[in-house]
């Protein structure tokens, strides 16, 4: 029985990673791609992949969703899980933390963003929060109804997605005097399959230069382009074992992160145009921090861990979640 249980979390556990997964990823003027993923190192790693993609854990055991870059190259990326921290990477590599709360109200990591100007907001309880060190205001004066990644472009107007609000999962523009209106609906691709908000989710949020907006469409499997005029169409579709999350626009290079249907990835697909490469994928990268392999170099999916060892597994689970183990700063 009690074997049977574990397996039930572990199966739970997989489905709520697969189905609410990272979807930050950004580029600092350097060229180089910071992304999120909360499947390795204890309870996520913020990730560095430079030009000549030498892979680096910038921070482990960090939980984090999202990561931003504001208009000096500054990277901001917040944990989201017990003591909610946000930190700031310099242009220099210099690593600084700027909020550290144990209270969600006064800043909540698991659903944050920084706009160009370097400003910070979070969402929670309906609301998207600006924070300041003198205290926090709502910026919406209507409630979204069921938000889970937002953006902030260089005017400050916040793109909010809301699968609870509007016809088929919406995009609400949020202006900074609080006013709100939906600019699009029915971004959700459900196909033939019944709507599970569980899995039918949106993530990352993007703009380009042309004033076109993007959204991830995670039950879809598809990235969704909104034109300044209100059409919606599909942008990029992932293959049918992959999941777009996020997405980040660089001068007509686009660069898609996707997570797999079972736990695979992250891999970054780079989009330029028509053309579409597999840029990096964690499983096969050449200098992959961690592979567990067996003699003869097959590596073994960690689903046959789970399945054979599952007190081991449910103790790394409950390790993860303690307290005591803090962020860690690669070295």
């Amino acid at each position: 029985m009690h074997r049977f249980l574990l397996l039930l979390i572990i199966v739970v556990l997989n489905q709520i990673v697969s189905a609410h997964p990272a979807y930050g990823i950004v580029m600092d003027h350097q060229g180089n791609l910071y992304f999120t993923d909360i499947m390795h190192n204890g309870r996520g790693t913020l990730w560095k992949l430079d030009k000549n993609k030498k892979l680096t854990a910038v921070l482990k055991n960090f939980h984090a969703h999202n990561v931003n870059v504001d208009s000096g190259g500054n990277i901001y990326s917040a944990h989201g899980e017990d003591t909610h921290t946000l930190i700031r990477i310099a242009a220099s590599g210099s690593i600084d933390t700027l909020i550290m709360t144990e209270d969600m109200t006064e800043f909540f990591g698991g659903s944050c963003t920084v706009s160009p100007d370097g400003q910070i907001y979070f969402g929670i309880d309906k609301k998207v929060w600006l924070w300041t060190p003198e205290g926090n205001r709502a910026i919406n004066a209507q409630d979204l109804k069921w938000n889970q990644g937002f953006y902030v472009d260089e005017n400050e107007t916040i793109y909010a997605t809301d699968i609870g609000r509007g016809a088929g999962g919406s995009l609400v523009e949020i202006r900074k005097d609080g006013t709100s209106h939906i600019i699009a609906e029915h971004l959700i691709d459900v196909g033939d399959r019944d709507f599970d908000p569980t899995s039918e989710v949106l993530l990352g949020v993007n703009k380009d230069e042309e004033g076109n907006l993007y959204v991830a469409d995670l039950g879809g499997k598809r990235i969704a382009q909104i034109t300044p005029e209100g059409i919606v169409k599909t942008h990029y579709q992932s293959g049918s074992d992959w999941n777009p999350s996020g997405i980040f626009i660089n001068e007509g290079e686009e660069y898609i992160l996707e997570i797999g249907n079972d736990g695979q990835g992250p891999r970054i697909i780079k989009k330029v145009g028509s053309t579409t490469e597999v840029y990096f994928d964690y499983a096969t990268h050449h200098n992959h921090p961690q592979v567990f392999t067996r003699p003869g170099g097959m590596k073994i999916p960690w689903q046959l861990i789970a399945i054979f060892f599952p007190v081991l597994v449910y103790a790394i689970y409950q390790s993860r979640n303690k307290r005591s183990q803090g962020l860690t700063k690669a070295v």
